[in-house]
C-alpha cells in the first residue's frame, strides 16, 4: 500500500531526495588545509572532561560547517607550536 502511496504522491521522490541531503549534509566533516595536503595520522589525545565538554558545546550550537574537532585542534596546535618558535 506504501508503494502506491508513493506512485499517486509527485513529491514523494523530491521528499526522499531533501533526506538524503539532509543526512549528507549532517555527516559531512571539514578538511583543514593541512590535512588535503599531507598525510593524517590517527592519534589519541586525552583531554580535561570540562574541555571536552566545552569543545562538544560549541560545535553543536555554533561551529560552522568545516570546524570540526580535527580542524579546531590542527588550528590550535598550530598556532601553539608558532608561538613557541617551531
Amino acid at each position: 500500500m506504501e508503494k502506491q502511496e508513493n506512485k499517486d504522491n509527485p513529491f514523494a521522490k523530491v521528499d526522499k531526495i531533501e533526506k538524503q541531503k539532509k543526512e549528507f549534509i549532517e555527516k559531512a566533516q571539514g578538511e583543514t588545509h593541512f590535512s588535503r595536503k599531507k598525510d593524517k595520522i590517527g592519534r589519541y589525545i586525552l583531554l580535561d572532561s570540562d574541555l571536552s565538554d566545552r569543545l562538544e558545546e560549541y560545535i553543536k550550537l555554533e561551529a560552522k560547517r568545516f570546524e570540526t574537532k580535527s580542524y579546531i585542534f590542527n588550528e590550535a596546535l598550530d598556532k601553539w607550536l608558532e608561538s613557541k618558535g617551531f
